[in-house]
């Protein structure tokens, strides 16, 4: 018989690869995947137009994993909670890091830039903190 743990690392990534390949196969038949730019308008690349549904789906299982995590953790074994909460640590710092990447993404999206491209004043809109009309308002 095999343990727990054996199982758990067969598992794990067979799920990851199935949530892929099914994420892979609803852009490319659903129309989600890279398009011909338009003439005149900028595009943000190939690693936006990818990338961009893999992150969010990785921040949306990492979400789902820590509140279920720590729902689990309450309900479910309130006895060994501290240990379950700990568990939850790890989803957590996934779902932090990868809304951090997705921020970064939608930005390249929204700018229509490549995300390694340097964002340079005259490309970028001035932000709130830049705006020398907003610093001049404050007393």
């Amino acid at each position: 018989m095999t343990s727990p743990q054996r199982r758990r690392g067969v598992v794990v990534p067979a799920v990851a690869a199935t949530a892929f390949a099914v994420l892979a196969l609803a852009l490319w038949f659903g129309g989600g995947r890279p398009q011909p730019a338009i003439q005149g308008l900028p595009s943000p690349g190939t690693l936006t137009t990818w990338g961009l549904p893999v992150v969010r789906l990785v921040h949306d299982v990492c979400a789902a994993a820590t509140v279920g995590v720590l729902l689990a953790a309450v309900v479910l074994a309130p006895a060994s909670g501290r240990a379950v909460v700990r568990a939850a640590g790890a989803w957590a710092l996934g779902w932090a890091a990868s809304a951090a990447v997705t921020e970064a993404l939608t930005l390249s999206d929204f700018l229509g830039l490549p995300p390694a491209a340097r964002c340079a004043p005259a490309r970028c809109p001035p932000s709130s903190s830049t705006s020398r009309r907003v610093r001049r308002s404050w007393p």
